[in-house]
């Protein structure tokens, strides 16, 4: 990044494209919003992430946008809930803490052999994890004709407080996919004393990280 910096410095044009939002408002001064192969909105960096942040924000329950989801058609995407470890959005779900995914689908036929992943960025556009079970070496049950419910639970989340958006897919093992939803699903970690006295944000980092500190 420094590299591209001294050359924009020299008097040559750059073109830098990146869902980074912070590396975007760090190294542009002006950006063009692309979404879905056109144009959406030009001007200063900073405006224009402010813009693009808010319009992705997700509420942590609710229906799929059509113009997040692609795949064949075999399954549909019908809702979703963000809950806690109890099964309930009430108290909000805090660093340190299980984050539960409910997603609703509907398929058109039984799939004996599937696979599932999900991906969570930061609302800077910041990749926090991605992980799917051919990965984990884990076997996903069929999904059956008709409507289901896949639970995805995340144990003691060490993302700090903020917002975040989580692309949700199903696959084969060969990676067809059957069903994607990029960045469809939205659920904030609330604020909390992680560290014993103050209430943080991302300006102190992504991750909540465990450090003892000692003298001898």
């Amino acid at each position: 990044l420094g590299k591209m910096g001294e050359v924009a410095q020299g008097g040559r044009t750059v073109l830098f494209v990146s869902h980074n939002m912070g590396a975007v408002r760090n190294l542009c001064e002006n950006c063009l919003w692309v979404e879905n192969g056109y144009g959406k909105a030009v001007g200063r960096s900073g405006k224009i992430i402010d813009s693009y942040v808010g319009v992705k924000k997700r509420l942590p329950t609710g229906s799929f946008l059509n113009s997040t989801i692609r795949g064949d058609g075999t399954i549909q995407l019908i809702s979703y809930q963000v809950v806690n470890a109890k099964g309930e959005s009430f108290p909000a779900i805090t660093t340190n803490q299980d984050v539960v995914l409910r997603i609703q689908i509907q398929s058109s036929q039984r799939i004996q052999k599937t696979a599932c992943g999900i991906s969570i960025t930061n609302d800077q556009g910041i990749l926090m994890t991605s992980i799917n079970t051919v990965e984990q070496g884990r076997e996903f049950p069929p999904i059956p004709f008709g409507n289901s419910e896949i639970v995805v639970k995340l144990n003691r989340v060490v993302f700090l407080p903020g917002s975040y958006v989580a692309s949700f897919w199903i696959m084969s093992p060969s990676l067809h996919i059957y069903v994607m939803t990029r960045d469809g699903i939205g659920f904030e970690l609330d604020q909390s004393q992680v560290y014993g006295t103050f209430n943080i944000d991302h300006r102190w980092g992504c991750v909540f990280t465990d450090v003892n500190f000692s003298i001898k």
